[in-house]
């Protein structure tokens, strides 16, 4: 049975390192929209659930009672990822106003310096 204790050259490359990134992709930030990009992406999904709901529901017939359940969950949906869209939306112009405009921007706010040490995906490099 292997030791609990970790291994010696773990303790060195633990000590010698001490939280510094060593590697790469260790070095890079998450961008200040990444907030407002899941929320889109959730939104997408749960539309995506909304119709499917309403076409089960239609195929089902409003009278039974699975076909009532699923057409309470896609108004339900859609009301939902509609407000939540549009407050995600608001809240991006008050916090972050000259992206807002601007699909897939990262704010300004981000970094004064501009796009230098961003990829191109929008993430920028820490440090």
């Amino acid at each position: 049975m292997p030791s609990p204790r970790p291994s010696a050259s773990w303790r060195r490359w633990g000590s010698s390192t001490a939280g510094v990134p060593r590697r790469r992709a260790e070095r890079y930030g998450i961008g200040d929209d990444a907030w407002f990009q899941a929320i889109m992406a959730s939104a997408r999904i749960d539309t995506r659930i909304a119709a499917a709901s309403a076409r089960s529901a239609q195929a089902l017939g409003p009278d039974m009672p699975a076909g009532a359940r699923l057409e309470n969950l896609s108004q339900f949906l859609h009301h939902v990822t509609e407000d939540l869209v549009r407050s995600a939306e608001h809240w991006r112009r008050v916090c972050f106003p000259r992206s807002a405009g601007r699909p897939g921007s990262v704010p300004r706010a981000v970094s004064p310096a501009g796009r230098r040490g961003r990829r191109r995906d929008g993430v920028r490099r820490a440090g």
